[in-house]
């Protein structure tokens, strides 16, 4: 498919203009010219979260922060907790892949949101459960995966 580009210029939707004035606040003029350091997929900080991931789950591109999420199991379902932006939801597709091995990854295509809280602080408390429980394995790992939609 072949996309045209708009005949005028679209206004970026609020959640777009926060992306923009928050890369604002955390980046120099220079470093927001270079890719390696502001772009989505760098990770300026090295903690693993690259700058689109930063920003979805509420964090700062510039300090290491601990992992954004936690594991929970309840009769035999299991449920990946996050806070996450609010808004960020918007700009950005999730997917929940599992292992039992950290090699081999299967996309949850039954994942789904089982709640929301809004923290009143500009963020959400967001809980997925997963379709895949554990069974009769010993571990089993949860990985989300973020994908810009612009």
């Amino acid at each position: 498919m072949i996309r045209r580009p708009p005949r005028s210029t679209p206004k970026p939707s609020s959640a777009a203009s926060d992306v923009y004035k928050r890369q604002a606040l955390s980046f120099t003029p220079s470093e927001l010219n270079d890719p390696l350091i502001s772009g989505p997929e760098a990770d300026p900080d090295n903690d693993g979260l690259n700058n689109l991931a930063e920003f979805y789950f509420n964090g700062e591109p510039r300090n290491p922060g601990p992992s954004p999420g936690t594991i929970g199991q309840r009769n035999g379902v299991v449920s990946l907790s996050f806070t996450r932006r609010t808004g960020a939801a918007a700009l950005t597709d999730m997917q929940l892949y599992s292992s039992t091995d950290l090699i081999t990854w299967n996309a949850d295509p039954l994942a789904e949101v089982t709640t929301i809280v809004d923290n009143g602080d500009g963020s959400e408390t967001v809980t997925l459960s997963s379709s895949a429980g554990p069974g009769t394995h010993e571990r089993l790992f949860l990985r989300l995966q973020l994908s810009s939609r612009e």
